[in-house]
């Protein structure tokens, strides 16, 4: 099952579930604006991470930005809480399933995303 982790306005959010409607993949959106972000659904995306929080967490982000404490030295439930309370840090869209995680949205990642099932 694929995932997409989308908010109101993000161009590569739209782009994403564009190119997976045009192919035909079929996913569940989450809005994270609309929809709150689980402590376990949050544990369960950073594990994905290859590279550390990077690969989720934008560094250009305004909430990341006005912290005045290094992620790195967050335990996994405390940076968990912190995305639950300011989500928009996320590099969106975030396309998950089984098998692979894209993070952000550039034309690097559709041949990824064609593979998803």
């Amino acid at each position: 099952m694929i995932v997409v982790y989308t908010n109101w306005g993000n161009v590569g959010s739209k782009r994403a579930k564009d190119f997976l409607i045009k192919n035909k993949k079929v996913f569940v959106e989450k809005n994270i604006q609309t929809s709150k972000l689980s402590t376990g659904e949050i544990k369960y995306l950073l594990s994905r991470c290859e590279n550390g929080t990077s690969d989720l967490i934008s560094t250009r982000s305004k909430p990341y930005m006005q912290i005045h404490k290094d992620i790195d030295d967050m335990s996994i439930s405390q940076l968990a809480h912190f995305i639950q309370e300011k989500p928009n840090m996320l590099k969106l869209p975030v396309v998950v399933n089984e098998d692979i995680l894209i993070t952000g949205w550039s034309d690097d990642e559709i041949e990824l995303a064609g593979r998803m099932q």
